[in-house]
């Protein structure tokens, strides 16, 4: 090849490797996105049932949607990024006076039934012909990531932000901080970042991009396998009705923490596991010994799992120790089933580890063809432990630590 031959074909490769780089220096380069923590400052928003702020979630989901977005070169407008009130409508003036291309205002929904949840996004009908598209693809996104309940899209014309704003907007209600069982899990900076990711993936189908800037392609869903799918799982909370299962030394009832770890462990085998689940009390109710034997050994389940926080008379106990029944015909499943539950409440109570116990107790002796445990967390005689016990998201992470035992014991 002649040298001017050559100088020119360099010359062509070298302008089409800075288009490509220009093309795949993200995704949103040169896109304006106004974003809106909702509430704040002397007005909290909705008040989870532990405490809770909207406000508080709104800030933190929003801050970490705003590092995805700017990773993909988009230029970003916070209308608040500290504890502070803003009018409604004055949110959509700092959007409209900024020049933003695109609107997106976080919220939490909230209900008196504390058991309702599910994610649902709102659009202004008029306001800009835009704006429905941008609430599809947030909304299609969440539901994916969170896998709640789709409460589909919403029309609202009686809103200060959607009112005021000019550029399509959309104002999602992720979950509900009203339930229990989601307040602990917006505790949870794990959470928080599924929540935002979900946001930042549906802003960049908004603006057909995808990560690193390709084009945005949508194959068809992929089948996904859960880890537990298949399986059924039997979970027994200890005490109920008139058995309190201890009490704290300001009067935390056993039973209802036993009852409570034992719920997050049932919609955590569900939503993140897949599997089936069955509880021996799904409520405050008396249930004998003989009754839960009785009703695990007819479940059909793969394993099930005993809960119960003991108490002491030393009020400075506190431990973690899980048992099995080590004669029976399926000990050794029971005995890996133990240490994996062990080894993650471990990991994640951080207080002293007793390993694996055996016992002989009816609860176990008598259920011993499915492989199953009982374990105690912690000490709700301990009076630092009992009030970490009253906090819905510290429960949360112990039923959370179980599942994840429970699924170590199949790998």
């Amino acid at each position: 090849m002649k040298a001017s031959k050559r100088t020119k074909f360099f010359a062509v490769i070298a302008s089409l490797a800075f288009a490509v780089s220009a093309v795949h220096a993200g995704g949103l380069t040169g896109k304006k996105i106004a974003l809106d923590a909702g509430h704040g400052g002397t007005d909290p928003g909705a008040v989870g049932p532990t405490g809770l702020k909207e406000a508080q979630v709104n800030l933190s989901v929003i801050k970490k949607l705003d590092e995805y977005l700017k990773a993909q070169g988009a230029d970003t407008k916070l209308t608040r990024d500290t504890d502070i009130y803003i009018t409604p409508s004055g949110r959509g003036t700092i959007a409209n006076n900024w020049g933003a291309g695109s609107f997106v205002s976080i919220h939490f929904n909230a209900a008196t039934d504390r058991t309702v949840n599910g994610t649902e996004t709102l659009y202004h009908p008029t306001r800009n012909a835009n704006s429905k598209k941008l609430a599809e693809k947030l909304q299609g996104r969440l539901i994916e990531a969170l896998g709640l309940k789709n409460r589909g899209l919403k029309e609202r014309t009686d809103l200060g932000l959607l009112n005021t704003a000019l550029m399509p907007t959309a104002l999602t209600e992720s979950s509900f901080i009203s339930n229990t069982y989601e307040e602990a899990r917006l505790k949870d900076s794990t959470y928080i970042d599924k929540i935002a990711r979900g946001h930042y993936l549906g802003v960049m189908d908004n603006y057909g991009a995808a990560v690193g800037g390709d084009p945005v392609v949508t194959p068809p869903p992929a089948p996904t396998v859960k880890p537990l799918s298949g399986k059924k799982i039997m979970i027994d909370p200890a005490g109920g009705g008139g058995t309190s299962g201890g009490l704290g030394p300001t009067g935390l009832k056993g039973k209802d923490v036993n009852l409570r770890v034992a719920t997050v462990l049932k919609n955590c085998l569900i939503e993140y596991g897949g599997a089936d689940t069955v509880m021996t009390r799904s409520g405050d109710v008396s249930i004998t010994v003989a009754a839960r034997v009785a009703a695990i050994n007819a479940s059909g389940a793969d394993k099930f799992i005993g809960v119960a926080f003991p108490r002491s008379t030393n009020p400075e106990m506190n431990y973690t120790k899980t048992y099995y029944y080590k004669y029976g015909p399926r000990a050794a499943e029971s005995l890996k089933l133990a240490q994996g539950i062990q080894k993650r409440l471990v990991e994640t109570l951080k207080i002293t580890d007793k390993g694996v116990g055996t016992s002989s107790a009816g609860l176990l002796l008598n259920t011993s063809s499915i492989p199953g445990v009982v374990t105690k967390p912690s000490h709700l005689s301990n009076p630092y432990e009992e009030a970490r016990l009253r906090d819905a998201g510290y429960t949360w992470k112990i039923g959370k630590a179980i599942y994840e035992g429970v699924v170590d014991s199949y790998k």
